[in-house]
Order: C-alpha cells, then structure tokens, then sequence
C-alpha cells in the first residue's frame, strides 16, 4: 500500500475549542492505543441514521478480529468465509479468531452461486458481490457504502447525504504516475492483460482507464458510497473485468522480475510489504491490487460524467498517534448537539 498524501482541506484543529479539548483529553499523558480506543468510539457514536432506517448501508469488511464497527449504519461483514481456515496476507486465522468473526459480524460473503473462494485473490470485491446479489438482506436502502476496518471516511457527509449522489475518499498525491507506481510495484503482465480485457469489454474505457492511470493523483482503497442505481451500475461494469481476469492463470499476471519488484518496495516510499521472503504470497494479490485501481478509475469516471459528489478525509484507525482524529469527531458532534 502507497504512503500517499491526502490531499485534505484545511480543517484548523487551532481554535479555541480544539485548545480546550487538547487540555481536558490531557495531551501529554494520552497514548495512541487511547487515541485508537477513543476514535473507534466517536466513530460508531457518529455513524447513526440521520434519514431513516433504509437510508444507508456501509459494508465494514473483515477477515480477522479487529476494531468492531457495528451501528444501524455500520454493518461488519466476514470475507473470505468459504476459505477462512486457508493461508492469507494475515496468515492462518485461529479457531479463537474465527468464533470472533462468526459473532461480531453480521453478514459473511458465502452463498450459493456467490464468490466467497477467491477473496485471497480480488479483496474487498467477495463482499460487493455478497451485497449486489443479497441487497435485500441489507434492507435495500437508498445508499450502498463499502469500507474496511482499518480506514473510515470521517462521517462529516452524513448530514448533508441526500444533497449527493457519491461520496468519495479525497484523492490522493501520488507523486509518480498510478501506472508507473503499479508496474513498479507489480511488473506489467497484469497491467497489460487488464488493458486487452478492457479492450474486449469497454473500448471506450480502455482509453480513459489509460489515461486515468497517466495521472499522478487518484482515488485509492476502494471505499465509498453510492446512491442504489449507481452501486448496481458499479457492480455491473467492474464484475465482467474481475471474471475475465479470475479465468487467466496466476502465471499470466504475476510479475517475474522479482529482484527488481524488491528493489522498487525497498527504495521508493511504499510500505515494505513486499519482500523477497513474501514475493509469492504478496504478489498472489495481484488481481485485487488492480482491482483497487480499476475502482478508482470507476470513482474518477463518475466525477467526469457529472454526478454530484463530495469528497471526504479517511481516518486511518490503526495508525493514528495524535487527538487530531478525537478533536475532529467531537467538534462534529458539538456540531449536531447545536443544531
């Protein structure tokens, strides 16, 4: 995963209710497990219904324990069911592992005719599929959102929801192109297999995908929220792709310049997944990798053909040391109490 720059709005977390709270939350005493705890918190407090009970759904995918989000609007889904004793980025799941998924989370992705087995494979995308084809199973609300459970969009769009028809995570400064930075990450076959099935499927699309991963800002991690419609037309393109690209071998995509994948994880500012002691099982992820850029470019392809959209912060949940993500949160809350 990219160490990207967020390209945020400037939110002054220097006023003089941010200064009290710095003080009342006891900054130099509070550590980042507290912070974790209290941001988890906040969040299931903020994501509650604002327009009624089918208004909102949000997948929040899950394939070991972890922070539980669970709210009327939250809803925690176990991916991977059909292969949830079997090896993962995450290793092998502990039967205590596995009783904790079966009693937190809600929904899971295996069902008949469903794609459950290949989550090591393509990701988030065993959920999506879960909730195209059982969307009644969520209550067939107005909106359809798909998050993980190590990142959240803060929940500042909620009240004003109804105004768009997309939420999208704020793009991302790459600082190289998304092609550059994926073939360097991940070699070229599978770049070049994607572009032929494109080719196939939506010419149209293979010229726009090209120059969307021309650009050097994005949207990455597959999150969202969608209208129904938009939700049901998102599932309807990208699933063709995905089978298309399930039906080629792993050796028609995985990379096979390795020493040169390494050396790129090593020297470029890129998270340090990727090493010569897990190539293999890294790089098994190649189709959710593209998967992931195959969305944003869905996510940019919406901006251009004129929905109304609003981006949004994400909150990076396992990975926050400051009160800033608390600050935030509370202040939104006095918000709401003051309206």
């Amino acid at each position: 995963m990219l160490k990207v720059s967020v390209l945020t709005q400037n939110n002054n977390l220097q006023d003089d209710f941010s200064e009290n709270l710095r003080d009342y939350l006891d900054i130099e005493r509070i550590n980042s497990q507290d912070c974790q705890k209290r941001t988890v918190k906040l969040l299931n407090q903020a994501y509650t219904q604002v327009y009624g009970e089918n208004t909102l759904k949000i997948l929040v995918s899950y394939i070991k324990p972890a922070n539980l989000f669970k709210t009327d609007i939250l809803t925690p889904i176990q991916l991977g069911r059909a292969v949830e004793k079997e090896n993962s980025k995450d290793g092998v799941q502990s039967d205590e592992n596995l009783k904790w998924l079966h009693e937190n989370c809600m929904f899971h992705d295996d069902f008949e005719g469903g794609i459950s087995k290949y989550n090591r494979q393509i990701g988030f995308l065993t959920g999506t599929y879960w909730a195209w084809k059982n969307y009644d199973q969520l209550g067939c609300p107005k909106y359809f959102g798909s998050f993980g459970y190590r990142k959240l969009l803060y929940p500042e769009f909620l009240d004003d929801l109804t105004k768009y028809d997309c939420v999208f995570p704020r793009k991302v400064d790459l600082g190289k192109t998304s092609k550059e930075i994926f073939i360097g990450a991940h070699g070229s076959k599978a770049y070049d297999k994607t572009m032929e099935i494109l080719q196939k499927l939506y010419p149209d699309d293979a010229l726009n995908f090209e120059k969307y991963m021309g650009l050097k800002e994005g949207y990455l991690l597959e999150m969202y929220v969608m209208k129904k419609e938009i939700f049901f037309d998102f599932c309807k393109w990208i699933f063709p792709i995905v089978f298309a690209l399930l039906d080629l071998a792993d050796d028609a995509l995985m990379p096979d310049n390795k020493e040169e994948i390494v050396r790129f994880f090593e020297t470029e500012d890129i998270s340090k997944d990727c090493t010569a002691d897990n190539f293999e099982i890294y790089q098994k992820r190649i189709r959710a990798f593209m998967i992931e850029r195959l969305t944003g470019y869905y996510l940019y392809k919406l901006t251009q053909n004129g929905v109304k959209y609003v981006e949004q912060d994400y909150c990076p949940v396992e990975h926050i040391d400051t009160i800033d993500p608390i600050i935030r949160l509370l202040r939104l809350e006095k918000e709401r109490s003051n309206v």
